[in-house]
């Protein structure tokens, strides 16, 4: 686990907070450092979900055409990449670049309980149109997390928590409020 030593500016504000908002912020601090290490990837808790539910071109990051919800070629049955340390030679540039904040394991094991797409091929499609959404809100946790390391960014800390915790509670959310998320943006 890593230190939150980042956070200790927050405490330099106590005068801004009321007493039972120091409280509660004291207690978030925590929370921050849990979601920190939740934005990690772990590629064994996952099921593969990038490999799959992602499109991509042929182009200078990667060697083929693939149609999202189309599986990788190079995926192998333990759902990890057949060509992992061999990327960028065989033409897939953009996987080595490719990050997702560690949402591939929230989808996998949080959100969908653990059950396999493939084994369970009626959750397969839904997962698949989950896991961007997460692997944006993921990305967005990133950011707000290292927002609240920047000095110069003091002075709104406290929205920068708030817009944490609420995208924080999004990636909580059951499938339903992805697809409602995705219904208003269209």
């Amino acid at each position: 686990m890593r230190a939150s030593f980042y956070y200790f500016p927050f405490y330099k504000m106590e005068k801004v907070f009321y007493l039972k908002e120091v409280f509660v912020l004291s207690r978030i601090l925590t929370i921050y450092d849990n979601m920190l290490n939740n934005l990690w990837v772990d590629c064994e808790k996952c099921f593969g979900l990038c490999f799959v539910a992602l499109p991509y071109a042929k182009s200078a990051d990667f060697s083929l055409d693939k149609d999202g919800g189309t599986p990788c070629r190079n995926l192998q049955p333990n759902y990890l990449c057949g060509i992992h340390n061999n990327l960028r030679n065989k033409g897939f540039r953009g996987c080595s670049a490719y990050e997702c904040f560690g949402a591939g394991q929230k989808v996998s094991q949080i959100t969908y309980n653990g059950k396999d797409w493939r084994l369970i091929q009626d959750v397969a499609q839904e997962m698949f149109t989950v896991y961007p959404i997460m692997q944006q809100l993921h990305e967005m946790l990133w950011y707000l997390n290292e927002a609240l390391t920047i000095h110069v960014a003091k002075s709104i800390y406290k929205e920068l928590i708030y817009s944490l915790l609420e995208t924080e509670e999004l990636t909580s959310k059951k499938t339903r409020v992805y697809f409602e998320h995705r219904c208003d943006r269209a």
